[in-house]
């Protein structure tokens, strides 16, 4: 049973790669520009307005892990977001449940862009002579409960799209501020006390700034509540398999 689902979720992964990315080196290609391409304009638009980053020396590299962070959720968050109606065709087969599909797209982003992140750090290290000190346990920590909540909010969102279409307009429009308001170009510490307080309601904020202290041993992000960091992406998945579970035949008969 378990080898059977093994083959269902590694079938699916390989459709999954394939509608996203394409047999073309083109769709790999995007996936790596995209977040280099950020990193590149932030750092151009502040070195002109200041001189140093709000951490360490290098703009790339604060931008980075600002931006690398971000995209970890929101990747994740959009392919398993879109798992139902981009693969519901395939549910007639017995087989094959929402689940897998939900899973396939989690694991695909995942390891795409933990190799998009290497990368792009190993390139930023390499063209701008820093000397690494990096600290992988929060790193690690960081990269995985962005990974989680882009799960959980994913999950919620692969049942809410196909029930409320107009949910998912709505949350398109959301979304675009929370690239602003998550810390990817500023620290907490640069914002007044109590715009920061309604600030750090975002567990992005929180992610970041654990992220960050895995590259600058010097940064101690006081603000970061661990306890956050766990239940919120706990409560996201547990609301999100709660809804897979209630609604799936449902989705499944309209």
């Amino acid at each position: 049973m378990l080898i059977e689902r093994g083959r269902v979720l590694f079938a699916m992964i390989l459709r999954e790669m394939n509608s996203r990315y394409g047999r073309s080196v083109g769709g790999y290609l995007w996936a790596v520009v995209e977040p280099i391409s950020f990193i590149l304009l932030f750092s151009i638009v502040f070195s002109v307005i200041t001189r140093d980053p709000a951490l360490g020396r290098s703009f790339p590299l604060f931008f980075a892990t600002g931006v690398i962070t971000f995209m970890m959720y929101r990747d994740i968050g959009g392919l398993v977001g879109g798992s139902f109606l981009r693969n519901k065709p395939l549910f007639t087969y017995p087989k094959i449940t929402l689940l897998d599909a939900v899973l396939a797209g989690f694991l695909l982003q995942a390891l795409t862009f933990i190799a998009v992140a290497t990368m792009v750090f190993i390139g930023i290290y390499a063209i701008e002579d820093i000397r690494p000190h990096i600290n992988p346990a929060p790193v690690l920590a960081a990269v995985s409960i962005a990974a989680l909540i882009g799960l959980g909010v994913g999950m919620i969102n692969c049942v809410l799209f196909p029930m409320f279409p107009t949910w998912q307009r709505i949350f398109e429009v959301i979304s675009r501020p929370l690239f602003l308001i998550s810390g990817v170009f500023y620290t907490p510490e640069m914002i007044p006390p109590d715009v920061r307080d309604v600030l750090l309601f975002n567990p992005l904020v929180h992610v970041i700034g654990l992220m960050r202290t895995g590259f600058y041993p010097t940064y101690h992000a006081d603000y970061i509540s661990f306890p956050y960091l766990i239940g919120a992406p706990l409560l996201l998945i547990t609301v999100g398999i709660l809804l897979l579970r209630r609604y799936q035949g449902y989705l499944l008969e309209q």
